[in-house]
């Protein structure tokens, strides 16, 4: 999926029933899309176009490289307890950061979408953006083992680590 050897992203994916147990977990790494790549570049190299957070949406459809923010395909309304959950540039929304094997790594903190009065999706796929609507830039997507509804009283709980190596 992902061709980028300096920028090793991981997401460590739950779906927990009401009741809070595991019915899946899955872990694997995103992909980094060419208007991630861009903005990584521009920020940490130009002082340009630097975000002030970052957001996890949802969507449903096939997303490639070249996908951007502006033509991301079916993501769920906000409704039933969907919004875009907010990544803080802090150490609130990166509470870790540490050296894992002598390399630096950020954590995000746990976030979730929880259905609440209905179902949300079906989703196959989680992705970073700049910001929580269309204006801003597609950073990274993460692609789901399976087509996934998150039911009433359900949630999909997440975390996001990444390193430079």
């Amino acid at each position: 999926m992902s061709k980028h050897k300096f920028f090793y992203s991981v997401w460590d994916i739950k779906a927990v029933d009401k009741d809070g147990s595991i019915l899946w977990q899955h872990k694997d790494r995103n992909m980094l899309v060419n208007e991630g790549e861009r903005l990584i570049l521009t920020t940490m190299f130009r002082d340009e176009d630097t975000p002030s957070a970052y957001y996890v949406r949802a969507g449903y459809g096939e997303l490639t490289e070249e996908t951007v923010l502006a033509s991301i395909p079916n993501e769920p309304e906000e409704a039933y307890g969907y919004e875009p959950q907010l990544i803080e540039r802090s150490g609130t929304g990166f509470p870790v950061l540490e050296l894992v094997e002598g390399d630096y790594m950020i954590t995000t903190k746990q976030l979730a979408f929880t259905a609440s009065g209905g179902n949300i999706g079906p989703i196959n796929y989680l992705f970073i953006s700049t910001t929580s609507d269309d204006a801003g830039k597609l950073m990274a997507v993460m692609t789901l083992p399976n087509e996934y509804t998150i039911y009433d009283g359900t949630s999909l709980q997440f975390t996001i680590s990444i390193k430079a190596i």
